[in-house]
């Protein structure tokens, strides 16, 4: 019954050890972002200090939005956070996932570069006190450890922080960065009144 010629063929071995080697590192790619997740999140949960949480899956393994609301909300009424992690479980797609990037298009902004860390960055803003802001924001940091992206939107009482979660580096980066941002927030409702 059995077609000697494909099972004594090297390309069915080759098949073979081909799907046993996808599904080994699919394993070790979906427990790898388990835990880089899992990190990151308990991490934010320790410095916002909860009163409630929604976690949403968004991508199988490789997206998760959290929305969290602080216990003392007064000014922060909501922290959304989404993290969205290299396909590590699809070694097929990984390489593409590894080459796209997309970087901020920013107009009627003006535009600094500076290096941080030894990596360059680029700061935009249209009024000096939103440069004086990040700046004590960058100084408050020391490293950009894991940042990629930090921005306000004053008018909206809105802040996003992109970076890249590392393994207990969230609650650090986050430790420092969250009441910066309530006090900016602080600031803006007295400025306003």
């Amino acid at each position: 019954m059995l077609n000697t010629e494909i099972t004594t063929s090297p390309w069915f071995y080759l098949l073979i050890a081909a799907s046993l080697f996808l599904t080994l590192t699919y394993s070790w790619g979906r427990r790898k972002n388990k835990r880089i997740f899992l990190s990151a999140f308990n991490g934010l949960l320790a410095v916002v200090n909860s009163k409630d949480q929604q976690f949403t899956n968004i991508g199988g393994i490789a997206g998760y939005h959290a929305n969290i609301v602080p216990k003392n909300n007064t000014l922060v009424r909501r922290v959304d956070a989404t993290i969205t992690l290299l396909p590590r479980q699809s070694l097929m797609f990984m390489p593409f996932s590894l080459l796209v990037r997309r970087f901020d298009r920013e107009e009627q902004l003006q535009k600094e570069t500076f290096q941080w860390g030894g990596k360059t960055f680029f700061m935009y803003y249209s009024e000096p006190w939103v440069k004086k802001e990040l700046e004590k924001c960058r100084s408050l940091l020391g490293e950009p450890q894991g940042i990629r992206h930090i921005a306000m939107v004053p008018s909206q009482d809105r802040f996003w922080v992109f970076m890249v979660p590392r393994m207990d580096t969230v609650e650090g980066i986050m430790a420092e960065l969250y009441p910066w941002m309530v006090n900016l927030l602080k600031k803006r409702q007295k400025a306003v009144k």
